[in-house]
């Protein structure tokens, strides 16, 4: 088992509870996760995406910036992070109201995320497939 494989079946249950759903399947493949939920309609992850605005958050500002669509890097404390996986990074963190991202979690376990991030856009730069691998809840 890999490390991102260990971190992913660390974490994701203890965030599903906390935001009301349970795992009924995870499958963690080299290159994306399958994870069947039990949920509620209304704790979707477009839902989630909407209500705290993924794309638009800073949690080193805390502030909300609107961006262009065709921008696909956001600097983050000095650091360039790719905007798909800084939203999956986000919501992620989400409260349990999915209203909001806890920010405190966030700046927790921000530096883990940048080594991960960083990981795969080498992995993507070296190797033959130039596709980011899946992260999602």
């Amino acid at each position: 088992m890999g490390e991102v494989e260990t971190q992913l079946k660390e974490m994701l249950p203890g965030i599903c509870q906390e935001i009301g759903v349970n795992i009924l399947a995870l499958e963690i493949m080299p290159d994306h996760v399958h994870i069947f939920l039990n949920a509620l309609p209304s704790s979707s992850p477009a839902d989630i995406m909407a209500k705290v605005k993924a794309s638009q958050y800073n949690h080193a500002t805390d502030c909300f910036v609107k961006k262009e669509l065709g921008e696909r890097w956001n600097s983050i404390d000095g650091i360039e992070i790719q905007r798909d996986l800084y939203s999956s990074f986000l919501i992620m963190n989400v409260n349990p109201d999915l209203n909001s991202v806890n920010r405190g979690k966030c700046v927790a376990t921000y530096p883990n995320f940048v080594r991960l991030h960083d990981l795969e856009i080498q992995r993507i730069k070296t190797g033959p497939n130039k596709k980011l691998a899946g992260m999602g809840l």
